[in-house]
């Protein structure tokens, strides 16, 4: 092996999106079969580099802390299975399985970061949901949903904390907005 020339990086601590999320469910024996794509990422989001801001107008990245996967890939199957969990579609796949389904819930990460620009600092998520008619190719609703919560530490492993704990409500209300519209089809 070669030197090792001055210090070592410390080593990176990487974090999952593990929100609680309400299990149970099964499919319906009516209703409508849906897909869940993959979540699209606003500028700033599509990297596992775990985002904070401390001035408006500037994002910065952990230099020691990122998540496991990105957002949206760490995302994706909580969608799924928030979906499945409400009990109210015939069947809910993710996309790209090659299954026929009626609906389409397309969802984008507007923002997944610590705030420091107060105190304690908060984990921030906004999130937009788009449910389309695969048939008829038409959008049945859209809506956008965000919520903070205040992080129990001022340091990245709080954000996490505050993060998973908003992604929880926000996941739920996903998949019960997805449900409301597509029952009112």
């Amino acid at each position: 092996g070669g030197l090792l020339l001055g210090p070592q990086p410390a080593p990176v601590k990487t974090y999952l999106f593990a929100p609680e999320l309400p299990g149970g469910g099964g499919a319906a024996m009516g209703g409508a079969a849906i897909a869940v794509s993959p979540p699209e990422a606003a500028a700033g989001y599509g990297t596992r580099r775990m985002a904070y801001v401390e001035s408006d107008y500037r994002l910065d990245y952990f230099a020691e802390n990122e998540w496991v996967e990105t957002p949206s890939r760490m995302l994706h199957p909580l969608l799924t299975k928030a979906l499945r969990a409400t009990g109210r579609f015939r069947g809910v796949a993710e996309e790209g399985q090659g299954v026929a389904t009626d609906l389409r819930l397309d969802t984008l990460i507007l923002e997944v970061r610590q705030d420091f620009r107060r105190q304690p600092s908060r984990g921030s998520v906004r999130l937009r949901a788009h449910l389309l008619d695969t048939k008829g190719r038409r959008l049945l609703a859209t809506r956008s949903f965000e919520a903070q919560a205040p992080a129990p530490s001022d340091d990245p492993y709080g954000g996490v904390v505050a993060i998973n704990q908003v992604l929880a409500e926000l996941i739920r209300e996903v998949a019960e907005f997805a449900a409301e519209a597509a029952s009112g089809r």
